[in-house]
């Protein structure tokens, strides 16, 4: 993995609102540069992770290994472009109306089916987190209510214009509402709860030491060639 690669999926920069739409920089998932099919992946990061749970620290060591594991609606091109996720297209249909399509066929690691109740769980849940030191209430502060239209559409009311909605969803990963409510950081972060979408799956944690993940490779939201078959850090 280039250095410059790995910088850019641990970033968490604030945004700014550009003339051709959302400029910010956010948090991209660092891509392994084409090793053979079976190989493992061993990254050293500069900070201490301390959690598996994607709402509980916004911490940018935190964001790089969530980010392997739990998919957001939108992401991040290299260029600093909104590009689609686990949403396939967004648009406004008011000044305090967005309407979401969600991708098809998209699959947690445990087999279960990625829908839009999904995300009113995770925005509900990424909201208030017990005992959280810093979460992600913020990025979530412009959504009034999520409205769902169908399984593979929402809509996000606010209260007031939000420009800047589409940089703040960079940043919340998504979890399964069937194995995540009622469940705690805890049980994250011994995998129990620590089911997403992202292209690796939880394999193990030892807290203030390292994380293993394995290849996920059943439906979701980019392709992923040139993976590593597990990914340690």
């Amino acid at each position: 993995m280039r250095r410059r690669d790995l910088i850019a999926a641990a970033g968490a920069l604030g945004g700014a609102l550009a003339t051709t739409g959302w400029g910010a920089l956010a948090p991209r998932p660092a891509h392994a540069q084409g090793p053979a099919q079976g190989t493992a992946l061993r990254i050293g990061l500069g900070g201490a992770f301390t959690t598996i749970d994607p709402h509980f620290y916004h911490a940018v060591p935190n964001h790089t290994v969530a980010m392997h594991m739990f998919e957001r609606l939108i992401n991040r091109a290299p260029d600093g472009r909104l590009i689609p996720g686990l949403a396939t297209e967004w648009k406004p249909l008011s000044d305090t109306l967005w309407e979401f399509r969600l991708r098809p066929g998209v699959k947690f690691h445990d087999g279960g089916d990625f829908t839009a109740d999904d995300v009113v769980f995770t925005f509900e849940r990424a909201r208030d987190v017990p005992n959280s030191p810093g979460g992600f209430g913020g990025f979530l502060r412009a959504v009034e209510r999520v409205e769902v239209i169908d399984p593979l559409t929402i809509r996000l009311h606010t209260p007031v214009p939000a420009p800047d909605l589409g940089p703040n969803l960079t940043y919340v990963g998504i979890v399964s509402r069937r194995v995540g409510e009622g469940a705690s950081t805890a049980d994250y972060n011994s995998g129990k709860a620590a089911i997403g979408t992202g292209p690796y799956r939880f394999a193990g944690y030892t807290p203030g030491n390292r994380v293993e993940l394995a290849r996920h490779d059943a439906g979701g939201a980019a392709a992923r060639p040139g993976r590593a078959s597990r990914c340690g850090c």
